[in-house]
């Protein structure tokens, strides 16, 4: 038998990336490869690193530079701080869609609006909104099949998203996010009992600081994610979150009053049209 191998390996430090394997000139991170050419999909190219290498990282390890001003933005409750994304250097960093989250946080565990927001890149993986009318069927003397009454309804939003971190820089708001994040499942006591918490929800348009509350929370991290290994700091580098929202809105849902989503368009009461061409992307205007 051999000796027993008695110190810790990085694993990290075994990845390398070729010449010939360098893509853009070399701005891939170098955790999109592997030893020997076997990596996650077969081929040595762990995409997952590629897909979430954000554009300003330094080559090399995940290290002290270059962090994701978005990633990196911290949450600290009631600082107003962290109302929007982040200015940096004179101009707001800006996600391809706005996607964030604030706690209602009021006196004695009440519901008040709040400007603190929880943020995150939009990774998104899956989004789906179920529309959930409740019909109650009664049977009528006289007749074989029931009459049928609209008796309630609710509405359920479900989004799972990556988070990824790629700078040391970004481990401890992220992770200092996803606990608060977990925490709005918590009861909030005050003198009178405890209550739950509501949550403003933004995604995009389809979302604009809705009201919901947090039904479910899944946080899970796959035998493929790597792990920072400084102690004190050992935590994954990507999580994925998946969430369960249950509806509140700002307004009662009533038909041809309340619209589902706050993209702004009301069928048969508007017109999308094309108001200019900024590149390849069309701006958009409502008549």
């Amino acid at each position: 038998m051999g000796e027993l191998q008695t110190t810790d390996i990085d694993f990290r430090s075994l990845k390398h990336i070729t010449e010939k394997e360098k893509l853009d000139g070399g701005n891939v991170h170098p955790d999109a490869y592997y030893q020997n050419n076997e990596g996650p999909d077969g081929d040595g190219n762990n995409h997952r690193e590629i897909k979430y290498h954000y554009t300003k990282y330094l080559n090399g390890d995940r290290g002290m530079g270059n962090p994701d001003p978005i990633q990196a933005t911290d949450y600290v409750e009631g600082d107003g701080k962290n109302a929007d994304y982040p200015t940096i250097a004179g101009q707001q960093a800006k996600d391809f869609i706005k996607f964030k989250f604030a706690p209602m946080l009021g006196v004695n565990g009440t519901v008040a609006n709040s400007n603190d927001y929880i943020i995150f890149r939009a990774y998104l993986d899956t989004l789906s909104d179920s529309f959930l009318p409740e019909w109650t069927p009664q049977n009528d003397q006289g007749r074989a099949d029931a009459k049928v009454l609209y008796s309630g309804w609710d509405r359920n939003i479900n989004v799972s998203f990556r988070v990824p971190i790629m700078s040391r820089l970004e481990i401890q708001p992220v992770w200092n996010k996803l606990n608060i994040l977990g925490s709005l499942t918590y009861p909030r006591y005050a003198s009178s009992g405890f209550t739950g918490l509501f949550v403003k929800v933004t995604i995009g348009d389809l979302y604009n600081q809705q009201p919901m509350y947090i039904q479910s929370l899944d946080l899970d991290w796959d035998n493929e994610t790597p792990w920072e290994l400084q102690d004190g700091f050992q935590v994954p580098f990507y999580t994925t979150v998946t969430m369960a929202l249950g509806w509140v809105g700002q307004r009662k849902p009533e038909y041809n009053v309340t619209q589902p989503f706050d993209n702004g368009w009301t069928p048969g009461r508007n017109t999308v049209n094309v108001k200019q061409q900024d590149g390849f992307q069309p701006v958009w205007e409502l008549s």
